[in-house]
């Protein structure tokens, strides 16, 4: 009874624009016919109707039917649906709508004439459909790419794509891509409160968009899937300059080993080497003090969270996790607090901008 209603449904959508539905999946996009709104509409109510004189007629049919319900109802009013789409697109959207309920993204691909989707998600796998001759939605498995370097447009929006691998575990993540380095750090304008305990930097906060920290386990699984990982962190200061330091060879360790940071290699950098001293050592926040300071905890002491050694500011130290001032000057008595990076323009001169991003060495 159920795909019967299902196929009245789509037969009412199909009798709005006066052809049979098999043609909908092979036309071409210049042949296609804009959907009469007014007939959609009557058609949708129609379908409603035929659903809710159906629902006492069924064996235990409530929690189906509500569901149903409520699919179309959001369906009817998603500003992501336009009743003034051509009827190719409108068949296949009522099709993920009564057919498809557990999905985050859906994206239409066109190849060979026909109207692909993908992004539909079962369990954390990723899957990409497509519409056959009989009008049933057929999905297969899709894999994710590792990183950003071999990400293609399949599982990516924009710059941002979902990638997963077998060290971080069974669930996939959202990352953001320039070219083929994976962006694992931003600090931009503030927006973001880099001061949190040793669980937000494990796990990751903010907004992909802005300012964010992509989290220390997803960090620590891109830099040992490959024999080494490119370091390159971008930085600006108040005066628009813009330098980089470039690192060979980066690596996190685990959560046993405190997220302990390996630097080698060679360097290429135009903002000198601000980071080489905090090779060896451990990740602290100001709730886990792993420095080697017996007598502060560096990461309450510069506002920040970073692989601190003994925040001495008389080596070449950095803090691009910092406190975000908006003004160059940091105050004079919390010296390097702010996005440091001393062989640029001082212990005492907070960054404009800041990212650091990875990618697999290139062997």
């Amino acid at each position: 009874m159920l795909q019967l209603i299902l196929v009245l449904g789509l037969y009412l959508l199909a009798t709005a624009t006066g052809s049979t539905i098999p043609t909908l999946i092979e036309s071409d996009a210049e042949n296609r016919t804009p959907c009469n709104v007014e007939n959609t509409q009557r058609n949708l109510e129609i379908l409603n109707l035929t659903l809710m004189s159906t629902n006492n007629k069924l064996d235990n049919p409530e929690n189906r039917f509500e569901q149903i319900f409520n699919e179309m109802d959001k369906w009817k009013n998603s500003s992501e649906i336009s009743l003034s789409r051509d009827r190719n697109q409108f068949t296949l959207q009522f099709q993920k709508s009564v057919n498809v309920t557990n999905d985050e993204h859906w994206v239409d691909h066109r190849d060979e004439e026909k109207i692909y989707f993908t992004d539909i998600w079962e369990n954390d796998e990723p899957k990409v459909c497509k519409v056959n001759n009989s009008t049933n939605l057929v999905c297969s498995k899709l894999s994710l790419s590792e990183t950003c370097a071999d990400s293609n447009a399949i599982n990516c929006r924009g710059n941002q794509c979902r990638i997963k691998n077998h060290i971080y575990g069974p669930k996939s993540f959202w990352v953001t891509c320039d070219g083929d380095w994976t962006i694992i750090q931003r600090r931009m304008d503030g927006s973001v409160d880099f001061q949190r305990n040793w669980q937000s930097y494990k796990e990751g906060f903010g907004d992909l968009d802005g300012e964010f920290w992509l989290g220390l386990e997803k960090i620590h699984s891109l830099t040992a899937l490959y024999g080494g990982t490119e370091l390159m962190i971008e930085m600006q200061d108040f005066d628009n300059v813009w330098r980089q330091a470039y690192y060979e060879s980066f690596r996190v360790g685990n959560e046993t080993t405190k997220y302990l940071l390996e630097r080698k290699g060679s360097i290429q950098s135009t903002a000198g080497d601000s980071f080489t001293i905090h090779s060896g050592e451990m990740f602290s926040t100001h709730d886990s003090d792993n420095d080697k300071n017996s007598g502060k905890n560096c990461a309450s002491v510069l506002r920040g969270a970073w692989w601190y050694y003994k925040c001495d500011l008389s080596q070449d130290i950095s803090n691009l996790n910092g406190f975000y001032y908006n003004l160059s000057v940091v105050p004079a008595e919390k010296p390097a607090s702010g996005i440091v990076w001393k062989t640029f323009r001082g212990a005492r001169y907070s960054l404009k901008f800041v990212q650091m991003k990875i990618r697999p060495k290139k062997l």
